[in-house]
């Protein structure tokens, strides 16, 4: 659940869910500041960082895909919402004015709508 319960307060209601010592398993160098709270469904974790989102595999920290590279990001500076992801589709905001909906698998862009103002990350798109 987002932010750990009905009302986003960041708190997760009784005991942390792991006991004992946590170790990384794996980095992965992606270059940019990650300012995005990741989703993590399937095996996969979904981010944003920098003018780029992110699919990377969750055992290896392998890049499943990149979405942005190559777009204009000339509207603003970029940053994008957390992520929410339904039914394989990465549904995600980003200051340059666009709600996006990215697939899941391919990183492929579905649709996206263009909105009236930026949109921050300190919102999800759901």
């Amino acid at each position: 659940m987002f932010r750990g319960n009905p009302a986003r307060t960041g708190e997760y209601p009784g005991p942390a869910p792991l006991k004992g010592e946590l170790k990384s398993e794996y980095y992965t160098y992606i270059g940019k500041f990650i300012d995005t709270v990741p989703a993590i469904v399937h095996g996969k974790v979904y981010f944003g960082g920098g003018d780029c989102f992110y699919a990377l595999e969750i055992k290896s920290g392998e890049y499943n895909w990149v979405y942005g590279e190559n777009r204009d990001f000339s509207k603003s500076t970029q940053s994008w919402t957390h992520p929410a992801v339904f039914d394989g589709i990465v549904y995600v905001g980003n200051t340059d004015h666009y709600l996006y909906a990215i697939d899941g698998n391919s990183g492929s862009l579905i649709w996206k709508f263009e909105t009236e103002d930026e949109i921050y990350k300190e919102s999800s798109p759901v």
